[in-house]
C-alpha cells in the first residue's frame, strides 16, 4: 500500500515498509491531501490540514502531524489477530468442517509425548487425508520468508516439526490477518481453508521444518495457486517486532 501527498507540485510522500512507515519529503508544504492506494483500487482520500491552517502556511512548524496520521489510517485498514484456537487433539474433520464454514484458519494444538528417549506426536490428520492429497515437507533457512499465496479449491494443514515459523493468513475481503508462531514449543497443526492468502517466515536463527498436508495433488499443468509479494499486504510485518 503506498500513501502520495498530492499537493501543487509533489512535496511529501510516504509507504509502508519492512513494517515501518516512512514520509519523505521534497520542500516545506503549505497544502497536503493524502490518498491511501491499494493495487487495483483507491480506498480513500483524507485532507490533513484545516482552512485557516491552508491560508496561513506559517502556522505549520511540525510536520509530525503527517506521520501521526498517515500511520494511523495505515494500521486502521488491517486487523491482525490471533487464529482461533481448538482443544487440543480436537478432531481434525471438524476442525477442517469448522475452517470453511468460518472462512478462517483454525490451529489444532497437538500433545506431545516425552521420554527419556525423546519426543513423539501421534495420530495427527485422521479424517481429513484422502487419495486426492499430497503430503509435503519443506525446510526454510532462517531469514526466509515465503508469502503469499493462496489456492482458490485447495486446503492446507500446516505441522512445523522443527524449529518455529510464523505463520500468516489474511482474508482480502474484509482486510482481515491472522497471526501464530508454531513449532517445537507450540506443536499443532494450522488449517488453511481455500481462497485465503498465507505464508510462513522462519523465527530465530535456525532452520524450520514444516510437514504439510494438501487436499489437492498438485497439478503442474493447472497448478491451483496465485501469488503476491511478500510486502504486498500493508501493515502485516514478518520480521521481529521489538517492543
Amino acid at each position: 500500500m503506498t500513501i502520495i501527498g498530492i499537493t501543487s507540485n509533489v512535496c511529501a510522500s510516504a509507504c509502508w515498509e519492512d513494517g515501518v512507515v516512512k514520509v519523505g519529503f521534497q520542500a516545506f508544504i503549505p497544502w497536503i491531501q493524502v490518498s491511501l492506494l491499494a493495487p487495483d483500487r483507491q480506498i480513500g482520500t483524507w485532507p490533513l490540514l484545516g482552512a485557516e491552517e491552508t491560508r496561513n502556511p506559517g502556522c505549520v512548524q511540525d510536520r509530525s502531524w503527517v506521520y501521526e496520521i498517515i500511520k494511523e489510517h495505515i494500521l486502521a485498514e488491517l486487523k491482525i489477530q490471533a487464529p482461533r484456537l481448538l482443544e487440543v487433539d480436537a478432531d481434525m474433520l471438524a476442525a477442517h468442517e469448522l475452517a470453511v464454514k468460518a472462512h478462517e484458519p483454525v490451529f489444532v494444538p497437538a500433545s506431545l509425548m516425552m521420554d527419556d528417549r525423546g519426543w513423539s506426536i501421534m495420530n495427527q490428520l485422521q479424517g481429513v487425508m484422502a487419495m486426492s492429497g499430497q503430503i509435503n515437507f519443506s525446510l526454510q533457512y532462517p531469514g526466509t520468508i515465503k508469502a503469499w499465496h493462496r489456492h482458490l479449491n485447495q486446503a492446507d494443514f500446516w505441522m512445523c516439526l522443527h524449529g518455529h515459523i510464523k505463520i500468516g493468513v489474511y482474508r482480502e475481503d474484509d482486510e482481515i490477518a491472522w497471526q501464530i508462531v508454531v513449532g517445537e514449543k507450540r506443536p499443532g497443526v494450522m488449517v488453511i481453508p481455500p481462497e485465503l492468502w498465507h505464508g510462513a517466515a522462519t523465527v530465530g536463527n535456525e532452520n524450520a521444518g514444516l510437514l504439510y498436508y494438501v487436499t489437492q495433488q498438485y497439478n503442474p499443468d493447472q497448478p491451483d495457486e496465485q501469488r503476491m509479494p511478500f510486502n504486498k499486504v500493508a501493515g502485516f510485518a514478518w520480521q521481529v517486532q521489538h517492543r
